[in-house]
Formats: structure tokens, sequence, C-alpha cells
């Protein structure tokens, strides 16, 4: 089963790292960096959606954007904020990663996200009687 997971993000390094990890998980991992072309990408099922709220009101509004799309009804949201941030967390947010990002952290609250993604996955299918 190969997952698919769409990344909105300008930070480098956030975005080296995510996709390492992301793709060790078994992951596939697709990079937009600007929030306007991701809504095009979405239309096709997706996963999981990382945004970067470091670019604030664009990315954050895609999230909840995409909640409302048929393709990411059941896509988990994964947002990328600085810790200590004053914002509160969007709409569609299932898990806040704070930044700087290492890749224990990343490691730990992907492995339970990507968890998250088989149980959305396997919930949907319906059993022979």
């Amino acid at each position: 089963m190969r997952f698919r997971a769409i990344l909105i993000s300008h930070d480098a390094a956030a975005v080296t790292l995510l996709t390492r990890v992301l793709r060790d998980l078994g992951v596939e991992v697709e990079h937009i960096p600007k929030p306007a072309d991701a809504l095009v990408r979405m239309q096709r099922s997706v996963d999981a959606i990382i945004v970067d709220a470091d670019d604030r009101e664009p990315a954050l509004d895609l999230l909840e954007t995409a909640k409302g799309l048929a393709s990411c009804k059941r896509a988990l949201g994964i947002v990328l904020s600085r810790s200590g941030g004053s914002h509160k967390t969007p709409i569609g947010a299932h898990i806040v990663l704070y930044k700087p990002i290492s890749v224990e952290r990343v490691v730990h609250g992907l492995r339970a996200i990507r968890n998250l993604m088989a149980r959305e996955r396997r919930s949907g299918s319906y059993r022979v009687p």
C-alpha cells in the first residue's frame, strides 16, 4: 500500500528532511512551493497534506480549503510551526511539528501519523460476509 503526501513549504531544510523521512516510512512525497499550485494537484486523492505555518495565510487557508474537497476528505493535516507561535491551529490539522525540526522528532510524530493514514484507508473498505 503506497501513501501519497503533498508538502507545501518554502523552507529548503524542512523540505529535505521531511522528504527523506517520509520516503523511509513508505510515503510518496510531492513538494509544491506555492500554495496556489497545490489546489490543482489536490484534485487527485492524497493521504496527507503538510503545510508550513510560516507561510501564514495562504498555506493555512489551503489546508482548510483542501478538507472540503472530495479527494482530500480523509487526508491528514500536518502543520509545521515555530514553537511559541501565537496563531491558532488551523481547521483540519491533526498534528503540529514545531521547528526547528529534527530527524528524531519527525520520525516519532510521522510514524504515528502513518498508522492513522493506514487506519483511515482501511475503514473505507467493506468486509465480505
